[in-house]
């Protein structure tokens, strides 16, 4: 946007509105925002260092303007906004994209013409705690504000003429720090066994193994695996890990998948509520097996609409600011304790996921598919696709 917005300035484009004019000049400037919000986060250092007075106000003066604007402020975002974004997360999120864009700022204004985009990696694991490889700004960042911290004390304490507006000002600084420190803790990366994101779901199935048709229920699913539950009482299943496999047929909920079935092995065990919940992932996938997998992620239209309701958790304002200042206390020291142990350089480095390869097209279920959507669709019956021929 800031690039279009210096090689195609709205404002001197002809065949533009005002108003349209106006809307284009609205989603560039606001990528601007990285600028106040690292000033405003190094801003107090300047008069705890150098006695460069931005800020002027007694401490009585703060809690009566400064202090009420931000609890309004934090009042009105949160009812209007409280299931989607806890308090003081907006400003968490903007100092973590600030770092990282104002230095795309000033690259686009040195060579405009020549932009680049990175595609972020996809199908990731990581083995093992370490930190990002973006993480050391933000030390950086919190090691001024901590130091800054100690000398505003020291200075209140110990050096005469120092007024109540030091204490406006550390008050300030702190504030920055606990927004520091949780920043430290989205950059030191819990170990994320799961290769694929899983999608909690309502599907009912059969497990069919050793012999035995046994009723389950899918509570959840991946591009990787599931996760079952037996729908009735039985004694001991003796399932091994590792060594229990069979294949799973799912409840239609559509009419292309009817019989079909798709494998499974066991993974892990764990509890849910009182109950075995059993992880199984799905090995080597022959071509009419996707089309199963598809259906299990996919035919329930309800899922993603159900999750995201599910992660709606309204929190307010006492409960979300205790919640943030535990983490901007707690997250420095388990950032510190990953850089302390270089996880990042002892941890073998996560390697993304081989690409499964391109499954021949199985055109048995794509005839099914052909006829079901001419059968649908037009009034004539659809040319069958005959065996062996090339399906684009």
């Amino acid at each position: 946007m800031f690039q279009i917005l210096m090689l195609k300035n709205p404002i001197k484009k002809r065949g533009l509105s005002m108003i349209q004019r106006l809307c284009y000049l609205s989603s560039m400037t606001f990528w601007f925002f990285p600028i106040p919000r690292l000033i405003f986060m190094l801003a107090p250092l300047t008069y705890i260092f150098f006695d460069i007075k931005i800020f002027v106000s007694n401490l009585d003066e703060a809690i009566a303007y400064t202090a009420t604007y931000i609890v309004i402020n934090l009042m009105l975002q949160n009812y209007l906004f409280g299931t989607v974004r806890w308090p003081w997360i907006s400003e968490l999120y903007e100092y973590l994209q600030g770092v990282f864009l104002a230095k795309a700022i000033v690259s686009v204004i040195a060579n405009p013409r020549s932009p680049s985009f990175n595609v972020t990696a996809k199908g990731l694991t990581l083995d093992n705690d370490h930190l990002s490889e973006l993480a050391w700004p933000f030390f950086a960042i919190w090691g001024a504000l901590f130091a800054g911290g100690m000398m505003a004390t020291w200075r209140y304490f110990f050096e005469p003429g120092v007024s109540n507006l030091m204490v406006v000002v550390g008050a300030w600084n702190t504030f920055n720090m606990l927004i520091a420190g949780a920043a430290l803790g989205s950059v030191a990366e819990r170990k994320q066994p799961d290769r694929h994101p899983r999608l909690m779901i309502a599907r009912k199935g059969v497990f069919h193994v050793d012999g035995l048709k046994i009723p389950v229920a899918i509570d959840n699913v991946s591009a990787g695996g599931c996760a079952l539950r037996p729908l009735e009482d039985s004694p001991s299943l003796g399932w091994k890990i590792g060594e229990t496999e069979g294949r799973l047929w799912v409840e239609p909920m559509g009419e292309v998948i009817k019989d079909e079935t798709i494998p499974i092995t066991l993974k892990h065990v764990t509890s849910q509520k009182g109950q075995p919940l059993y992880g199984f992932e799905f090995p080597e996938l022959k071509a009419p097996e996707y089309y199963v997998l598809a259906d299990l992620m996919y035919a329930d239209s309800d899922a993603l609409p159900r999750f995201l309701k599910s992660r709606r958790v309204h929190k307010n304002v006492f409960a979300g600011t205790w919640q943030f200042i535990f983490w901007g206390a707690a997250e420095p020291f388990r950032a510190f304790s990953y850089l302390r142990k270089k996880a990042h350089e002892d941890a073998p480095a996560s390697e993304a996921a081989k690409a499964p390869e391109i499954p021949h097209v199985e055109t048995t279920i794509l005839r099914k598919l052909i006829t079901l959507a001419a059968s649908k669709d037009s009034p004539a019956p659809a040319k069958p696709v005959e065996p062996g021929a090339k399906v684009a």
